[in-house]
């Protein structure tokens, strides 16, 4: 019972770190390609 519990909780959170971890490169990629020298000259 407790080895259930166990690879259990290792399988919800290493789904919980994928996931946090595709929404961090999403988000990054996301900002990263928001930046566009062309779109703010002024901006260095």
């Amino acid at each position: 019972m407790t080895l259930m519990y166990f690879t259990l909780a290792i399988s919800s959170s290493s789904c919980l770190l994928l996931h946090a971890y595709g929404s961090i490169c999403f988000l990054s990629s996301i900002l990263v390609f928001d930046r566009r020298p062309e779109e703010n000259p002024g901006h260095e």
